[in-house]
């Protein structure tokens, strides 16, 4: 799994690449509120007494706001499935 969050206020865009020295500043004053990332794939997925498993992939976050979750589709009968799914979760 490969995930990045951003920092923002309100409807702010994303920063740029090369903007960093502005997150540097003000990272110990806000929360990031949102988790953005991707589950790409999976491999050499086994289950016992089964040829090939139904595979999928879930992720969870707990905060402030409740619980957020992410699900990738289900790759029926496939040990090293790719999925690349997107997703993007509030947290606090």
């Amino acid at each position: 799994i490969e995930m990045t969050y951003f920092l923002s206020e309100g409807d702010e865009a994303l920063p740029d690449d090369d903007d960093d020295d502005d997150l540097d500043t003000d990272a110990d004053q806000r929360l990031p509120n949102m988790l953005v990332g991707s589950i790409v794939r999976a491999r050499g997925l086994y289950v016992q007494g089964k040829e090939l498993p139904d595979s999928y992939a879930s992720i969870r976050v707990s905060s402030g706001s409740g619980l957020h979750k992410s699900k990738t589709k289900v790759a029926k009968k496939n040990s090293s499935p790719h999925w690349d799914h997107q997703f993007r979760l509030p947290v606090s």
